[in-house]
């Protein structure tokens, strides 16, 4: 975006550059011919004196443009550097962050296995709950560190033909039948129905975080009895494009879509949140009591951009959420 500001800037200064000598030459041209048909005297010497204002004024606003032009351009640079001086810091901060993070989650994993107390005492609760925690603020670490990545255009992506029924039974398994969540469980149920379409070319590793990230955000904002369906449709470019809700389409006319929802019974959220859901760290008003930074969805987001798709969100206050994402067919 600066980039473009920046070159917008130079665009509007050489324009206006061009335009003053224009009408300077024309103002010369017409004050040149009257002159040359009404006096006997060096018409040239009479012709600066009548445009010696009109040029020195022309030239004090082109010098004040390039000169508040240059201030912009170097505010703009400082303002780009700092920005990736401060990300940067940020990232190698949290980066610095994962090595004694690893560290407490094989102390916590350790104490677990050969704690000889009994399952139900307080210290092995404590302990449970440190390798727990310890182990979502690494998560936590790996997500910013891959945002950021993201955002730099640093991520490789391998694309390959996934079959998404065998695919997505192995990235479900994990949350199903229980899942815990802020140190409750809950009951959870996946339905997968991926008969309109079998496959989809993506990356794997990406796609299952990204399934990952979002059957997550299903169970953490739904009661205690979780249902969720997943299924696929296919659509046209012409199709997509008179749909509400797509947040970033990159189609051609005759280009197909292949499309994987995940619709949840979960507490839901309004139009106004359903506005801002895919920008970094934003949460919706009826979330705050439940635990997350709101990066998940944008990184979700953020793939999906990379990958040439688009991702939508329809959701109601009390009646759930569907998550839709979708992936070119070639």
């Amino acid at each position: 975006m600066k980039n473009i500001l920046k070159i917008l800037a130079v665009a509007a200064v050489l324009l206006l550059v061009v335009l003053q000598f224009f009408i300077i030459f024309n103002i010369y041209k017409v004050l040149k011919q009257n002159l040359l048909s009404t006096m006997n005297d060096n018409p040239y010497q009479v012709l600066f004196s009548k445009m010696f204002l009109l040029v020195l004024i022309s030239a004090f606003i082109i010098i004040f443009v390039i000169y508040c032009f240059i201030k912009v351009w170097k505010m703009l640079s400082k303002v780009t550097r700092e920005n990736n001086m401060r990300k940067d810091h940020t990232y190698a901060m949290i980066h610095d962050m994962k090595t004694p993070l690893s560290a407490i989650n094989l102390v916590a994993d350790d104490l677990e296995e050969n704690l000889q107390v009994p399952l139900d005492s307080d210290l092995y609760h404590d302990v449970r709950i440190l390798r727990e925690e310890s182990a979502h603020l690494n998560r936590i670490c790996e997500l910013v560190i891959k945002v950021a990545k993201l955002e730099s255009d640093k991520l490789q992506f391998v694309f390959e033909e996934i079959s998404l029924k065998e695919f997505l039974s192995d990235v479900c398994a994990k949350f199903t039948p229980q899942a815990k969540v802020d140190g409750k469980d809950k009951n959870v149920n996946i339905e997968i129905d991926v008969s309109k379409a079998e496959k989809v070319n993506a990356d794997k590793l990406y796609l299952a975080e990204i399934i990952d990230n979002l059957i997550d955000n299903s169970i953490k904002y739904s009661k205690e009895s979780v249902q969720i369906r997943i299924e696929t449709k296919k659509y046209s470019a012409k199709t997509l494009v008179n749909m509400p809700g797509i947040e970033r389409l990159h189609i051609w006319p005759n280009k197909k879509f292949i499309e994987l929802s995940i619709s949840d019974n979960g507490i839901g959220m309004d139009e106004a949140t359903k506005n801002k859901l895919f920008k970094k760290f934003e949460r919706g008003e009826n979330t705050v009591e439940i635990s997350g930074h709101g990066i998940g969805l944008h990184y979700v987001y953020q793939l999906m951009k990379m990958v040439g798709g688009y991702v939508k969100a329809d959701s109601h206050i009390d009646k759930g959420t569907t998550i839709t994402l979708g992936f070119p067919e070639d």
